[in-house]
């Protein structure tokens, strides 16, 4: 990318395993998935695609670091997290924090 346009691009990387923006997508996809709507799933599973494409297409992770990398991370922590009351006892102590701040 840097060589086709005269912006500076970060379109490189010596260590992008897994991809990181890859894996805040799914874990968002994730959260998602759990906390929001029917109607909204469609949309949250197709964002991860779509805004970790740009990052491939530049040059700055590979396909295997997004797809497998990211993936293998999220699939390990996220049902953990999602699939106990973990989760809704952690949102639960952060929404009176949050409200407090907030107001």
């Amino acid at each position: 990318m840097s060589e086709l346009s005269q912006i500076p691009t970060k379109d490189s990387a010596g260590n992008s395993f897994p991809g990181d923006h890859a894996l805040f997508l799914m874990i968002f996809a994730g959260f998602a998935l759990r906390y929001l709507p029917r109607r909204a799933l469609s949309s949250a599973v197709l964002m991860v695609p779509l805004f970790s494409a740009p990052r491939i297409l530049a040059g700055a992770h590979w396909l295997t670091d997004v797809y497998v990398g990211a993936l293998s991370l999220a699939l390990l922590c996220l049902p953990p997290l999602l699939l106990t009351p973990l989760s809704d006892r952690l949102i639960a102590r952060l929404v009176p924090r949050l409200s407090r701040c907030l107001s």
